[in-house]
């Protein structure tokens, strides 16, 4: 993955999770903090990466793996900050991606039940928080 890297291709955009946040002082910091599930719909295992985009450019991923049998699924959690971004408006976006699979008809869900007898709907949910601290 490319920093600066732009939103689409490969990468699919959690729906309804972009937030827009004004920078008004030169120095600060924007805190992100990301929580969203992610479930296998087979047995064996899949590998993904979510990234975080800012103004639709690539500026942090993570990636991780569900293993398992069918219906195994992992909490994932991204914490990072950046520093000193310019002032102005500044849109955040998520979006994430499939890397390898061990089966390739198999599914695999990011922010959402792919077999609810084991994740219900409302603990897949995603949670996004953004803080803008501002040096005065």
């Amino acid at each position: 993955y490319a920093e600066n890297e732009a939103l689409g291709g490969n990468w699919t955009e959690i729906p309804l999770l972009a937030q827009t946040v004004s920078v008004t002082h030169p120095i600060n910091k924007i805190h992100v903090q990301l929580q969203t599930t992610a479930q296998i719909n087979y047995d064996g295992s899949g590998s993904f990466a979510c990234g975080i985009f800012m103004d639709n450019q690539l500026k942090g991923v993570r990636v991780d793996v569900v293993r398992g049998p069918t219906g195994s699924y992992n909490v994932f959690n991204i914490n990072t900050s950046f520093n000193n971004v310019s002032t102005g408006n500044h849109t955040f976006k998520i979006a994430c991606r499939g890397r390898t699979f061990s089966n390739t008809s198999g599914r695999l869900a990011i922010g959402r039940a792919n077999v609810p007898a084991n994740l219900g709907t409302d603990m897949a949910q995603t949670s996004l928080n953004l803080f803008v601290l501002e040096q005065l």
